[in-house]
């Protein structure tokens, strides 16, 4: 470790320890490449796209929370320097209460389970009366070989890349639109933003976003996170929203990376399910499965990974 350290440049170090992390996912590795990617100078693109390769380690190791969290307050801060946002903050009372923008990293397809998700709140909310609007943030810039090995982005929807997005779910037409992080993506970025000011919601709600550029929005209106796992979010938002709590060492991380803007909200209500029971009913015999044997479904698009063996005998 000392002589990586020593021996090598800052990227230089980032490649040697993305290939040991490939090759051996420890957590001392993923530090190694979060103390240097603290170290170096980067776009604020490129600067994105390596913290998301860490995301993935972060979720596994989950005690440099503090640090992901410097990390992450750079690439927002880098941001702010190159798109210049200065738009007034819009006190809550002046706020369009009946507007709710909802930001994600990906909408792809209704067979896509973080897709659903988001299209079941966007329902949910717009049932109760609100109106909504969706911004597509994926990383999705390619990076240098030299400087991470076997990289890893976010898949886009190639639809939305041209035209703005437009997405049915159950009765409902949802609209918005997606900026990928192409070259021009600043200017697009930017004006986000300034549409996000002018539409003047309630408040905006980051479903996953990984995308740095998302935490902007907090200088001029409120900003909930979710990850929708018991976990913290790595944002900058005012509000980061959890399901629930984890072992206590890692809640006083959580609790000393606040900033004197962020609290906790712990979902302690049971959010609207809006279904449509099927007419539909078959027996077994149909489905030519078993009598008197106590039946066990699993639903999911990776099944043929999910259920291996170890699985089956559990």
């Amino acid at each position: 470790k000392m002589t990586i350290r020593e021996e090598f440049e800052v990227n230089d170090q980032i490649y040697l320890y993305s290939v040991l992390l490939f090759y051996i996912p420890k957590e001392e590795f993923a530090e190694n490449v979060l103390d240097a990617l603290l170290l170096g100078q980067f776009d604020v693109c490129t600067g994105s796209m390596l913290e998301l390769q860490l995301s993935v380690y972060y979720k596994t190791f989950q005690s440099f929370y503090q640090k992901i969290r410097m990390l992450h307050r750079k690439n927002v801060t880098s941001f702010a320097e190159v798109l210049k946002i200065d738009f007034p903050y819009r006190d809550l009372k002046n706020r369009n209460k009946q507007r709710i923008v909802i930001v994600t990293e990906q909408l792809i397809g209704i067979l896509h389970s973080p897709t659903a998700v988001v299209l079941r709140f966007a329902y949910v909310l717009k049932k109760l009366g609100y109106e909504i609007l969706l911004m597509v943030c994926p990383d999705d810039k390619s990076l240098p070989e030299e400087l991470w090995f076997h990289e890893g982005k976010v898949r886009s929807n190639e639809v939305f890349k041209d035209m703005p997005l437009e997405m049915s779910y159950k009765d409902e037409l949802f609209v918005g639109y997606q900026i990928n992080m192409t070259q021009g993506c600043l200017k697009e970025y930017h004006m986000m933003l300034s549409l996000i000011h002018t539409w003047n919601p309630y408040f905006v709600l980051d479903l996953g976003t990984a995308n740095p550029v998302v935490d902007l929005i907090s200088k001029f209106t409120t900003l909930a996170a979710w990850e929708m796992s018991i976990v913290c979010p790595v944002s900058e938002a005012n509000i980061l929203i959890r399901l629930g709590r984890t072992e206590d060492k890692l809640e006083q991380d959580y609790k000393e990376a606040l900033l004197d803007h962020q609290v906790q909200l712990f979902m302690e209500e049971n959010i609207p399910v809006l279904t449509e029971e099927s007419s539909e009913q078959c027996d077994r015999s149909e489905m030519k499965l078993p009598e008197g044997r106590f039946l066990v479904a699993i639903v999911g698009n990776r099944l043929d990974i999910d259920i291996n063996d170890a699985f089956i005998a559990v």
